[in-house]
């Protein structure tokens, strides 16, 4: 299920406040709406915003929740923070803003999707890495394989997934991406060429380091 196409375009929801808690409507006219369900005495909204196609509705106890129609949502991931010596849950959505774009970088069921703000999902991933305001590339995995997000041209980067990735670096004024491609480690330039050999020591310096953090990942799952 979805929502239909009219709401979608429509892009307006407004939070409608009963007795005891705030439900919300979505409009595909003026005059013209119906209410997500799933709200009452004990469960109250504070906000709600289009996000693609979907609803994002901010709950007092601080919930947060992805509804793609009208009757089902699911809660966006949490992780926990510390303050003042208290643990909080907080939700895992962000808003990003990168190379002049806006974006809404939000996890759920243990996926990063990304959107362009105002616009469409443009992607969901299982890994979702190295967003800053000047970031070319973000590190991207998907079906457990990894790839890099223009966000220039708002598409994977390489036609080719690989088996491993870390975040590009820019090294001597070029990006350069660091890939392990079927078993092998590589340096690439942009054009996907590689450039491993005339970037020997800097190759040899990620492989250590590769293995050093893959060693203490191992020792820690074996505690």
């Amino acid at each position: 299920m979805a929502f239909p196409k009219e709401y979608i375009d429509f892009e307006v929801v407004e939070l409608n406040n009963f007795s005891n808690y705030n439900g919300v409507s979505v409009y595909k006219g003026r005059h013209e709406s119906m209410c997500l369900q799933g709200f009452s005495d004990s469960a109250s909204a504070i906000n709600a915003r289009w996000l693609g196609d979907a609803v994002i509705v901010t709950m007092k106890d601080g919930e947060v929740r992805y509804y793609t129609d009208f009757d089902s949502f699911e809660k966006i991931d949490t992780y926990t923070e510390i303050k003042n010596g208290k643990s909080y849950q907080v939700p895992q959505i962000h808003d990003l803003k990168v190379g002049g774009k806006e974006y809404v970088y939000i996890v759920k069921n243990e996926k990063a999707c990304i959107f362009k703000k105002t616009e469409r999902l443009i992607g969901e991933y299982e890994l979702f890495a190295g967003c800053c305001e000047d970031s070319k590339y973000a590190l991207v995995k998907l079906n457990g394989k990894y790839n890099y997000y223009s966000f220039e041209k708002n598409c994977h980067w390489f036609d080719r997934w690989f088996d491993d990735g870390e975040l590009d670096e820019e090294i001597d004024g070029k990006c350069l991406f660091r890939v392990v491609e079927n078993g092998v480690f590589k340096i690439l330039d942009e054009q996907g060429n590689d450039v491993s050999n005339s970037h020997a020591e800097y190759l040899q310096e990620w492989i250590r380091q590769y293995e050093k953090d893959k060693s203490l990942c191992n020792n820690d799952n074996q505690v």
